[in-house]
């Protein structure tokens, strides 16, 4: 079969409407899905309790920003305005600290834990990283769980479809570029 058949036959099935799994068989009351098992994250929870340090407004102002540039951008920013997600923009510092926690290092651009997006404030992306990380707290929100490519796939396809419509800098040339780049996971 051809490259972009695969490419097209595979996002597809990723980005299909699906009904969210429980990972767990334990849902939260809050939607979410038990943190331990389902992303690993005991031990931060734990330890780290995240401290808001966004302005109020600020995550309405993402979410207006995010409102008409694409179907994924429409969810996200109703999930924010919604209070379903929660945005935080962080100082380099706090970002730095906060992301070694959970993830055991000190660089990404943007991170999500649970329903909670972290942004770094100095971010050239923003916008296109609130896509990426929204995914995965939308993804978290609904239960939907099909492994970490899986995910890291609808998050990527999602934010290359946000750059492509904002005429923003777009990360891969084409969706063949992004399932080669998630393979790597």
């Amino acid at each position: 079969m051809d490259k972009w058949v695969r490419c097209l036959v595979l996002v597809f099935l990723v980005l299909a409407p699906s009904t969210p799994l429980e990972v767990t068989g334990a849902v939260e009351a809050g939607g979410g899905l038990e943190a331990e098992s389902a992303w690993g994250y005991a031990e931060a929870d734990a330890i780290w309790d995240p401290v808001n340090v966004y302005e109020a407004g600020q995550s309405r102002q993402l979410a207006r920003a995010l409102a008409g540039t694409t179907r994924q951008g429409e969810r996200i920013a109703e999930a924010i305005e919604s209070g379903r997600i929660q945005v935080h923009v962080l100082s380099e510092s706090d970002f730095d600290k906060s992301y070694a926690v959970v993830d055991g290092s000190s660089y990404a651009l943007a991170f999500s834990y649970g329903r909670d997006i972290f942004l770094r404030a100095n971010s050239p992306s923003t916008l296109s990283d609130l896509i990426h990380e929204g995914t995965h707290a939308l993804d978290f929100t609904t239960g939907f769980w099909r492994g970490r490519r899986i995910l890291e796939l609808r998050a990527y396809v999602y934010e290359h479809q946000f750059q492509k419509a904002t005429e923003g800098e777009v990360q891969f040339q084409n969706l063949l570029e992004v399932v080669q780049f998630v393979s790597k996971y």
